[in-house]
């Protein structure tokens, strides 16, 4: 059975191709389309998704959407529009509008791919829950999905079985951790849904002076679930026209704008900000685990479990054994959560793949790359062996892009669209967001560590394949890789192993050898508000618009020295 995923609710579309249980294909949209984010139509996504599994449209057998047409309507008219009315009105005509764009994309994707065949619509937080569970390797989990909104829940939980799944609780908007985020992120000077990482790093400079105001905004009840105090809110009245409200004003101040400096007061700020969070997924995660019992496993999924802070701490403080936490847990991995629970739904059939890498996007041939390189005049050496190639530069200080297989999933750079460094030197971090990636200065990186070592480097220390769980590192470590130590002391690491990435292991193991570090600085192949490279085209082309020193790309190195460039000097952002 042939069954294509699609994720076209708002941000971040994406298209999964699900053969025999298998996912054979995955890709978000702005991959392919270069806009980041983007709420665009993953044609391009569904149309590459097709070509890998070598399948024509009425080959597919099943279409899943993860939302469910007129759902989100009728909640919101009943929870929220209605008593909330006339200060409602705005937010009832953008509700009209929206539901009715989701019955509309469905028909227009039947009419312009001529597809006749069945289509399903999953709601949008048993997708997430889906595709957690469904990738993860437990028999039997709970599942949270944490996420701004979906079908007019912000979050829900989920007992998951085999490949059955029964919800046992949910909030509904606008009581959302997620538009919380999105509003403390809109106040302080970043745009929402798109910086909320900022925020998180920057929440790890302050100080609890404003904890007890976060904490009269975000109520944990006994049951396990929270309401927002909606009188420091604004979303749930004009719908992100006024994402906070004047209470919040008058207490903190109107927002940052993008050009002022960021004081400690913002950092103050943003650590209350996510206290708070982490305090409300610990008390859901604590009633679930007395409800459905604690020697199982927790996944997580929702745009807000790519907060690794937050996903740290129901690690090590929460009541379940072990957490996973998809590669793409935000909105694109619905497009494989909805393809996986309809294809189990439809068979009956048991579980038969898990998420044991993330590597399911496009990849380039040796020839291809050769010819992107030759079209553009480039100088370049080939080399027998482009990991220890590429470990030996960044031994000797050289920061470095490295392209190699298939596109990652998710936001994360996992080791096949990266730009590496040598973790050691004080120095590394600053350059690297000043010349390289162009961004804030408090922006931390992460460590790619080989998995059998990182024991001896992180207390705790857990699997973490997707880099989604931040941990600390330990103190008499911390002096030995500076550039990947945030200000807390903490890391968030990628553990690395011979079956996920054989070539990445391999430039570990041999920067291992040459420095006695298993690790190395990754962050993502990409200038500031651009999507991971995916293409040798845009990886050539971050090369040389960015401060780094050499490309190593399929079986071929370039530098700059040698294509007469040096390293860029800092712009302004």
């Amino acid at each position: 059975m042939h069954v294509l995923g699609i994720n076209c609710l708002a941000h971040d579309t994406a298209a999964a191709l699900v053969v025999d249980g298998q996912v054979v294909a995955f890709v978000e949209e702005e991959r392919l389309s270069r806009e980041k984010h983007t709420w665009a139509f993953p044609d391009r996504a569904i149309r590459w998704c097709l070509e890998t599994g070598g399948l024509a449209i009425n080959e597919i057998d099943l279409v899943t959407f993860d939302y469910r047409p007129g759902l989100d309507y009728a909640r919101g008219m009943a929870y929220d529009i209605l008593p909330h009315l006339p200060r409602s009105a705005k937010h009832w005509a953008k509700q009209t509008y929206v539901d009715g764009r989701h019955v509309w994309k469905a028909r227009d994707f039947r009419r312009r791919w001529g597809y006749g065949g069945r289509i399903r619509f999953i709601e949008h937080h048993r997708t997430h829950a889906a595709a957690a569970f469904l990738s993860s390797p437990f028999d039997r989990a709970v599942a949270l999905s944490i996420d701004r909104g979906g079908d007019y829940l912000s979050t829900a939980a989920y007992l998951c079985e085999g490949t059955q799944m029964r919800e046992i609780a949910r909030v509904r908007n606008p009581h959302s951790l997620g538009e919380l985020y999105s509003a403390v992120t809109w106040w302080l000077g970043f745009k929402p849904n798109y910086d909320e990482g900022k925020v998180m790093g920057l929440a790890s400079y302050g100080r609890p002076t404003y904890l007890d105001d976060f904490r009269s905004m975000v109520r944990c009840r006994p049951d396990g679930e929270f309401r927002i105090n909606l009188s420091w809110a604004g979303w749930h009245t004009e719908h992100g026209n006024a994402w906070v409200s004047q209470r919040f004003l008058k207490r903190f101040g109107p927002p940052r704008r993008a050009d002022e400096p960021i004081t400690e007061f913002h950092e103050d700020v943003a650590f209350g900000l996510q206290a708070v969070v982490e305090e409300a997924a610990l008390n859901l995660a604590g009633e679930a685990a007395i409800q459905c019992g604690r020697g199982i496993g927790l996944c997580l999924g929702g745009g807000v479990a790519l907060n690794s802070v937050m996903n740290a701490r129901l690690l090590t403080d929460g009541p379940f054994r072990d957490v996973f936490i998809p590669a793409p847990c935000g909105d694109a991995g619905n497009a494989i959560g909805g393809a996986l629970l309809a294809w189990h739904e439809e068979t009956g059939k048991p579980r038969g793949w898990q998420m044991e890498h993330a590597y399911l996007g496009p990849e380039f041939s040796p020839a291809a790359i050769r010819r992107a390189l030759d079209e553009r005049k480039l100088t370049y050496r080939e080399v027998a062996d482009p990991p220890g190639e590429a470990a030996r530069l960044l031994a000797a200080g050289r920061i470095t892009g490295w392209f190699q297989g298939r596109t990652e999933a998710g936001p994360r750079a996992l080791g096949n669209r990266s730009i590496l460094a040598d973790p050691r030197p004080d120095h590394m971090k600053d350059t690297i967001n000043a010349e390289v990636k162009h961004r804030e200065p408090f922006r931390p990186f992460a460590p790619s560590v080989l998995a059998e070592e990182a024991p001896a480097w992180f207390e705790p220390v857990a699997p973490s394949p997707f880099m989604l769980l931040c941990l600390p590192i330990r103190p008499e470590r911390r002096a030995q890789v500076p550039a990947v130590t945030h200000v807390d002391g903490t890391g968030r690491l990628q553990t690395v192993t011979e079956a996920a990435n054989p070539p990445f292991r391999r430039l570990i193991e041999t920067f291992h050898r040459e420095t006695g570090v298993p690790m190395v600085l990754n962050t993502s192949f990409n200038d500031v508000g651009e999507p991971i490279v995916c293409s040798p085209v845009e990886a050539v082309r971050t090369f040389f618009s960015t401060g780094l020193d050499a490309l190593v790309i399929g079986p071929f190195v370039l530098e700059k020295k040698e294509n007469g460039e040096k390293r860029q000097a800092s712009r302004p952002r």
